[in-house]
């Protein structure tokens, strides 16, 4: 396959190839006239490759700047607002900042609240935008992301390759009393159900052991391990299991913002 850069005759070393770059300096020129007059100006080949040699790193060096990845760890804080679904929690960019979003009257919201109707107003000149609660992922607060789950929003205890969520929930029993009719008196306890949630799909499930194993199988050390336990051994140790893969497989997130806002 022929080379697309060129090779100079008194050094005998390949040159780049001018149209790799010439369409991003377009895009520069078209936005910086001054920018663009200069890149004229210089008609001198290899002043010309060296300036552009300059740019282009400095180019390079800002996106990567905007889009480093960083390990989740603690202390980790994703940015505050509403998360209309999965990709904008794995982006760590909010379809709503907190700071879009008003009440009723149209005034800034300090809190999350659900109870009460929320709007968003991402320009000063944009209308209110209703949000509905059934359309939310879920939200982050304080850095703290929150899942909307059966109704309720739950904070993810444990966030990784595979997320931990604890969801309690107070419910009414009637207990039946002798005497006191067939309905008896109501009773409140607090039930507690376990998720988890996997990076890999979104799909959220029910933390069980044998779900788990399945979530785990990519990994043929870990599965070999988990699997060769008995049923009772497994349910005994599958947090040991949660915390164990997400060591071996880190979770990355963007550390400044997305690019819906830049």
């Amino acid at each position: 396959m022929p080379r697309d850069d060129k090779k100079n005759k008194d050094t005998g070393l390949y040159q780049p190839y001018e149209g790799q770059f010439q369409g991003r300096i377009n895009e520069f020129s078209t936005s910086s006239p001054t920018l663009g007059s200069a890149w004229n100006l210089l008609d001198i080949g290899p002043v010309k490759y060296l300036f552009t040699s300059c740019l282009l790193l400095i180019v390079i060096s800002l996106d990567a700047q905007r889009d480093t990845l960083a390990r989740y760890g603690p202390g980790f804080r994703f940015q505050d607002g509403i998360y209309l679904d999965f990709q904008d929690f794995e982006d760590n960019c909010p379809s709503y900042r907190l700071n879009h979003l008003r009440n009723e009257e149209g005034q800034p919201l300090s809190a999350f609240d659900f109870r009460k109707p929320v709007y968003a107003q991402v320009a000063p000149a944009d209308s209110l935008t209703r949000v509905f609660r059934d359309s939310i992922w879920g939200y982050a607060s304080n850095g703290q992301i929150f899942l909307q789950n059966q109704g309720y929003f739950d904070r993810l205890v444990v966030i990784g390759s595979i997320c931990h969520i604890i969801h309690r929930e107070e419910v009414i029993d009637y207990n039946p009393v002798y005497g006191a009719g067939a309905a008896g008196f109501p009773v409140r306890r607090e039930i507690q159900v376990e998720y988890m949630v996997d990076m890999k799909s979104g799909d959220k499930m029910v933390f069980d052991a044998n779900v788990l194993l399945e979530v785990v199988s990519d990994d043929p050390i870990i599965f070999r391990d988990f699997e060769r336990l008995s049923n009772r051994q497994r349910k005994q140790s599958k947090y040991l299991y949660l915390h164990r893969y997400n060591r071996e497989h880190p979770v990355y997130f963007p550390l400044h913002g997305c690019r819906r806002y830049r």
